[in-house]
């Protein structure tokens, strides 16, 4: 697998960042609000670890917009209901 990122400098002020534990599914939500407007792609990157473990990174004109990590398995989770939460 390839994966590549650019990190560009910001510019302005920083992006208020929100955090939100979901006790029943052991998921951290972590959202960015005020990232200025990119040009790129819009949707989910899915990363899965070798032990089930999963990442969402939410991507917005091309930048980083939140990430929903888990430890728990994907199959786990959407037995619970909890996927695309």
């Amino acid at each position: 697998m390839h994966f590549e990122a650019r990190i560009e400098p910001l510019t302005g002020k920083l992006p208020k960042v929100s955090y939100r534990w979901d006790p029943e599914t052991d998921i951290l939500t972590v959202a960015c609000k005020g990232v200025p407007k990119g040009n790129g792609m819009n949707g989910t990157v899915d990363l899965e670890g070798g032990d089930g473990s999963f990442v969402v990174i939410d991507v917005a004109g091309g930048r980083y917009d939140g990430v929903s990590p888990s430890l728990g398995s994907r199959a786990g989770s959407a037995s619970r209901g909890t996927r695309g939460a």
